[in-house]
């Protein structure tokens, strides 16, 4: 039998992310990526990072902030991934659990 082509998906816009395209819908909450051909739920993301950075998330989501305000949002489209090297954790191996300092995180920002 013939494989029949994946029909494309519809989106209503991309939001370009460190180089990479991610699709947008419009959902009764607003824009959302899409992940899987689904939206993603915002509060989803918000339970991953607390649960990922747990009694620190505060501090940590408060940092990124401030170091992501410290940059116009054109600066932010182009050197994102630029930004995100900068203070991301060195990696150990897969499974293995990198360290984020906050430290690394404010001296990222202007």
């Amino acid at each position: 039998p013939k494989k029949r082509p994946a029909a494309k998906a519809e989106y209503d816009d991309q939001v370009n992310i460190a180089g990479h395209l991610a699709p947008l819908v419009n959902t009764s909450t607003g824009m959302r990526a899409v992940s899987n051909g689904k939206p993603v739920d915002a509060s989803s993301v918000s339970k991953y990072s607390a649960l990922v950075f747990s009694e620190n998330y505060d501090a940590v989501k408060s940092a990124m902030e401030k170091t992501a305000r410290s940059y116009s949002a054109r600066e932010l489209e182009v050197q994102a991934m630029q930004i995100y090297e900068r203070f991301r954790p060195v990696w150990k191996g897969w499974g293995v659990k990198g360290e984020l300092h906050l430290t690394d995180i404010r001296a990222t920002g202007k």
